[in-house]
This record gives C-alpha cells, sequence and structure tokens, in this order.
C-alpha cells in the first residue's frame, strides 16, 4: 500500500478551483492549479510540488463529484 499525503486546503480554494471547472472546464482549471501550487504554496518538511498537486486536484474532483451529485 502506497503512502499518499493528505493536506488541508482553505474551503475557498476548493471552491474556487471547483468553480473554474464548472465555468472554464478542466483544462483550464489544471493549469490554474499548478500555478497555485507552483507560485503561492510553501513548501514544509519533505514536501513536493507534485504531493501538493495531487492532493489538491484529488480534494476539488471530490468536491466537483459532490456539487455535481447536488445539482
Amino acid at each position: 500500500m502506497t503512502y499518499t499525503p493528505r493536506f488541508t486546503w482553505d474551503e475557498d480554494i476548493i471552491s474556487y478551483f471547483v468553480d473554474l471547472y464548472n465555468t472554464d472546464g478542466e483544462y483550464h482549471m489544471m493549469n490554474r492549479i499548478l500555478e497555485y501550487v507552483k507560485y503561492e504554496c510553501q513548501l514544509e518538511d519533505s514536501e513536493t510540488h507534485q504531493d501538493l498537486n495531487v492532493d489538491l486536484i484529488n480534494q476539488v474532483y471530490k468536491a466537483i463529484e459532490i456539487d455535481d451529485k447536488t445539482l
């Protein structure tokens, strides 16, 4: 079993990316996530940008699924 880091993201950040997905599509959202992690996130301990990218993308997609079910 592989360890997957899980980080706590502000709900406003998750909502922002869900809204981007809904208005501008997946490609635009993914590019913004990559830019956000690269320029706005500070790495701690043994974190990598890849860890943060994967975790944020997973959490945004989870929120998108929940959003789609409530529509």
